[in-house]
């Protein structure tokens, strides 16, 4: 009996040490190394939040994040960095460009295991490492198509989007997500340069400007003539209304004294003349015919 209680606390804790816990957080993904067996190396499938329990002896579980990570690439070293973070990259004339840069990223939480195949390397090493040093290639990639005029100009955006796309291209395969690339603060180029820049910067200042007057001044004199062109359309109008008036007036007017005209008959008169006699023969004849034979019979 003894013999079987000894057998049974020797196979706990036989079975205790050989089993590990771990708590995989949430915004992390477990993976799991296999250091013995068949399966040896990373499992292709990544753990989940919670807790998983393995064989420390033959396995090993390391967590990788995969919520959105924020960082300042400067030059300044006392930020936070031991040294220089800035990245430094060529325009198409071969004017170097150095600049401070911010980024938000992530890693895929289905490509985390083939990233940690391939790197063997802690999320902060790999960013610091490997991450920057692409960043600045896709920097010289995208800068090395551009004047610099237009990378401190109007094209500033255009040449970070196009480094966030260059990367998402190159390095999305491989588990990298990037959310935003932009530039933290001026950017620094030999004073030399600068004032070359800033000089076609102001020229073009300049140009802009007088582009807007004159734009300007051809609004304003198309708004002239259109305004005259108004006033001239609505005094025509304005005489042409006043000219057909007349003219209906004059219309109906020949029309009513036509009518009046068609019905003054010799009878209709007569009659209109007998309604307001009074009897006494007219004080005044003319030429034409009494209304009314006065002679007598005898």
């Amino acid at each position: 009996m003894k013999i079987n209680k000894l057998l049974l606390t020797l196979i706990i804790g036989a079975a205790v040490l050989t089993t590990g816990c771990e708590r995989v957080a949430p915004g992390y993904v477990g993976i799991k190394v296999n250091k013995l067996g068949s399966d040896k190396g990373v499992a292709a499938q990544p753990l989940g939040v919670g807790y998983q329990l393995y064989n420390p002896i033959t396995t090993e579980i390391c967590q990788y994040p995969t919520f959105v990570q924020n960082a300042v690439w400067d030059k300044d070293s006392s930020k936070g960095s031991p040294g220089d973070d800035s990245v430094t990259f060529n325009s198409i004339e071969g004017a170097i460009v150095n600049a401070d840069i911010a980024l938000a990223y992530s890693f895929d939480a289905a490509k985390i295991p083939s990233l940690f195949q391939e790197f063997r390397a802690s999320p902060e090493l790999l960013t610091h490492g490997f991450m920057k040093n692409e960043i600045n290639n896709a920097f010289n990639r995208v800068a090395s198509k551009m004047r610099a005029t237009d990378i401190f100009g109007e094209r500033k955006q255009l040449l970070l989007d196009e480094v966030r796309s260059d990367l998402n291209k190159t390095l999305g395969v491989k588990g990298f997500k990037f959310d935003l690339i932009s530039f933290h603060g001026a950017l620094r180029v030999d004073s030399s340069v600068q004032a070359r820049i800033n000089a076609v910067l102001e020229a073009s200042q300049r140009a802009l400007e007088a582009e807007t007057k004159v734009q300007q001044s051809k609004a304003e004199a198309d708004q002239a003539i259109e305004k005259a062109r108004g006033e001239k359309e609505s005094a025509i109008a304005k005489a042409e209304g006043e000219a057909r008036s007349i003219t209906l007036k004059a219309e109906a007017q020949a029309k009513a004294n036509e009518l009046v005209s068609k019905s003054l008959t010799v009878n209709l008169i007569a009659w209109e003349a007998t309604q307001r006699w009074n009897g006494n023969p007219p004080q005044v004849l003319g030429q034409s015919l009494p209304l009314f034979n006065l002679s007598t019979n005898k």
